[in-house]
């Protein structure tokens, strides 16, 4: 008698696992000043994965998260997702390891598009799917 196994890997299905965002309070706007000395912020909260399925004894099962960092920048009437350099970036600078922004920048022109006010983000994907 034959039959087929079906072997399923769990980090792939959201319905066994999820990447958990850090709460709002450990996410906190930044605020810094065109002209102003550089600035390294207080790093925000770890993402953290979640099993909403069977227990798992085992919490490093899916690796490690990877954290990739994005500012939006608006463009001719629309908003381009643009990456956030890991080091020597004007305006910003995202380390992941750390989970840190770092700001610095003379470039006025900045400024003309919302204020000065330009939404980040950070995406969180399991590193090794």
């Amino acid at each position: 008698m034959t039959f087929n196994v079906e072997l399923r890997n769990p980090c792939i299905d959201t319905a066994y696992v999820n990447i958990v965002s850090p709460l709002a309070a450990d996410f906190p706007s930044l605020d810094h000043l065109i002209f102003d000395d550089g600035k390294t912020f207080a790093p925000h909260g770890p993402f953290t994965i979640a099993f909403s399925q069977a227990p798992v004894d085992n919490t490093d099962l899916c690796g490690s998260v990877q954290l990739e960092a994005f500012w939006m920048v608006p463009f001719e009437g629309s908003t381009i997702k643009t990456a956030v350099p890991a080091s020597n970036s004007d305006p910003l600078t995202y380390n992941p390891a750390t989970r840190q922004w770092s700001a610095d920048t003379d470039n006025i022109t900045l400024l003309e598009n919302n204020l000065g006010i330009y939404t980040i983000l950070v995406d969180a994907t399991l590193a090794s799917y």
